[in-house]
């Protein structure tokens, strides 16, 4: 934060009083959000280091005791000594792969030269935002970020507190982008249709609680590559209170889009479950989700958010999902019951109990493992191509719909009498003109494609893997002496 001479008293007043705002906004802990401040005029002095306050208290205690002591505006040695703080022995957590983000609250035009600074501390990993406010140059502050969106300039210290929720949530895109650059995900070709049926009342689950869900929901997320053609994502939430912020399977929104959906749900103070009408409408909204799915072969996924017991409308509509084959999973909290969550997905291995939603983000990383490997073992698809006639006979009669990244595996039967024939697999140019791609004595493999014998069972098996739009077309199985 900027304590030059050109901030008035009552500016730098404002300036602590937006800190405390922004801090609130977040769920600061050890194992959450790490804030650490420092100031800058002449000379940049720290104030906190990231490990020094884990808990809201204790930071805003030390906000509150920053005094300013004026002089220059030296924002490019401030920015040069900001990156001594991004280490782990200061509290970082960069190894871990956790977001490192930096902010710049300044009033005015720096008195040194801030481009190569800036630069260093993004290429070292750390997003930078920048806050102007009155007199700040907009020029300066997009050569700090490298980002207009990163940029804010507020026109008076006054509208500083009406930019706190800007601010927050431009601040946790910026954690979500930088998180997804590190995340290990599903294979792009992955098709998966993910369902959440979220609790959103307050009878439920705790305000802080209800945080970490959110959290807990961008997390698993950020695992996929959304998009109507790979995975999609619907959200039905319990209460009408989030209607707006509800979507359905089909709704056409990138990865941003469901976050911001997802970052702005709130809870609801709705009734008990028992007088709450909006069970019916919730129900047929799943019956709906249900019927939007998409064909067999994609992975169907339901995932169950809930505080306490089950309606029993909502159940009907969940064993419903069950039968259309749409795996379920439950995390319950402490008022939910063990046997209730058992009941919902029918599997005791995908249910999952936390006392307060606290520890999410180990549940977040087995869930999307075990979306990703079923949604891979259904990508591999297996074709059984039906028996040969005579030889260099041409088989048609198998049709097969994959998408981009996926696998096709072609089991090729045989008569014994063909066992010592070479077999091969070509892709047809016209009726009779059929282009060879892998033969089963040379070569075995070209590319993503390869094919095996098994005389012993009579059957060749052709693999195609990471299958992109060019590979649209008509393939044969054939025989040659």
């Amino acid at each position: 934060m900027d304590e030059s001479g050109s901030v008035s008293v009552e500016g730098f007043m404002i300036m602590k009083a937006f800190l405390d705002t922004l801090v609130h906004s977040f769920f600061v802990g050890t194992d959450h959000i790490r804030i650490s401040l420092m100031k800058f005029g002449d000379s940049p002095e720290v104030v906190f280091r990231l490990n020094d306050h884990m808990n809201r208290r204790e930071i805003l205690k030390g906000i509150y005791s920053v005094q300013q002591m004026g002089g220059g505006t030296r924002t490019g040695k401030a920015l040069w000594f900001m990156m001594s703080l991004f280490q782990k022995v200061k509290g970082s957590r960069a190894t871990e792969g956790v977001p490192q983000i930096g902010i710049v609250i300044t009033d005015g035009e720096a008195n040194d030269d801030i481009q190569r600074s800036a630069y260093l501390l993004r290429k070292h990993g750390v997003s930078l935002m920048c806050l102007g406010i009155v007199g700040a140059s907009k020029n300066e502050m997009l050569m700090i970020t490298g980002n207009p969106e990163n940029v804010l300039f507020i026109e008076s210290y006054r509208d500083m507190k009406s930019s706190v929720p800007y601010v927050a949530q431009r601040l946790c895109e910026l954690a979500e982008e930088r998180v997804s650059s590190n995340l290990t995900v599903c294979s792009q070709g992955a098709a998966i249709d993910i369902m959440i049926i979220l609790d959103d009342r307050s009878q439920s689950i705790m305000p802080q609680e209800f945080e970490l869900i959110k959290d807990f929901l961008r997390s698993l997320l950020h695992c996929f590559y959304l998009g109507q053609d790979q995975v999609r994502v619907g959200l039905v939430p319990y209460s009408r209170h989030n209607d707006t912020t509800a979507f359905k399977l089909s709704t056409p929104l990138n990865n941003m889009e469901i976050l911001k959906h997802i970052w702005n749900l709130r809870q609801s103070n709705s009734l008990t479950t028992e007088t709450n009408p909006h069970w019916e409408m919730m129900s047929e909204l799943l019956r709906e989700e249900r019927e939007g799915v998409r064909e067999e072969w994609v992975t169907k996924v339901g995932l169950v958010i809930m505080g306490s017991e089950l309606h029993e409308n909502l159940s009907a509509s969940l064993d419903e999902l069950k039968n259309h084959g749409v795996s379920l999973y439950a995390i319950g909290g402490a008022n939910a019951s063990l046997m209730g969550l058992n009941k919902i997905t029918g599997h005791r291995e995908n249910v999952f109990f936390v006392q307060n939603f606290s520890g999410l983000t180990e549940i977040s990383e087995r869930i999307s493992q075990e979306i990703c490997s079923s949604a891979e073992d259904r990508g591999q698809q297996v074709v059984h191509m039906p028996p040969p006639g005579p030889k260099n006979s041409t088989v048609t009669d198998s049709q097969v719909t994959l998408y981009r990244g996926q696998s096709l595996s072609a089991l090729c039967p045989y008569d014994q009498r063909y066992k010592e024939d070479v077999k091969y697999w070509c892709r047809m140019k016209g009726e009779l003109d059929c282009a060879t791609i892998v033969r089963t004595d040379f070569p075995l493999q070209r590319g993503d494609v390869s094919i095996t014998d098994d005389p012993s069972q009579h059957t060749s098996t052709v693999t195609m893997q990471n299958l992109q739009t060019q590979d649209t077309g008509e393939y044969a199985s054939q025989m040659c002496q």
